[in-house]
């Protein structure tokens, strides 16, 4: 049985206001994992940028308080994972080093890795799930992290 997927409404659609613990809570059955955001913008020299769809604001921090849903999920057995990519074309890698980069902001901010800025808080997630619309970076971005993640 193939798992299914909770994910956060594409920008526009209309959003479930519901905290990350109650629809767990309630979905823990059907669902193993859940998407939480999408990383939707990176490379071409702009900082990376997470769309939570209008529950939080995280260029200003407001979503580290979803740490603690976070790792409530991750007890109930529930995976977590952060989408990059969707459609549109406001992400792209321009050169290997962009791509070596990004592979590190993801460590550092939602994997293993240390930053004093995480937007989602401490909570570790479980993973990435690409979702690359454009272009062929997926490959690169995952040789890095998994780089990373050896060393």
């Amino acid at each position: 049985m193939r798992p299914m997927e909770v994910a956060l409404p594409p920008i526009g659609a209309k959003v479930l206001r519901e905290p990350l613990t109650r629809l767990v809570r309630l979905l823990t059955r059907l669902y193993s994992y859940v998407s939480i955001a999408f990383l939707h913008k990176y490379g071409k020299g702009q900082p990376p940028a997470l769309n939570l769809t209008g529950h939080c604001n995280p260029s200003v921090g407001g979503c580290r308080a979803l740490s603690g849903e976070i790792r409530f999920c991750q007890s109930l057995g529930v995976k977590v994972f952060l989408s990059i990519g969707g459609p549109g074309t406001k992400y792209t890698l321009n050169s290997p080093h962009e791509a070596k980069d990004l592979a590190m902001y993801l460590w550092n901010n939602f994997l293993g890795g240390y930053s004093r800025l995480r937007p989602l808080g401490n909570a570790v997630l479980d993973g990435i799930d690409f979702h690359i619309k454009s272009g062929s970076t997926k490959s690169v971005i995952e040789k890095h992290l998994n780089d990373i993640y050896i060393h």
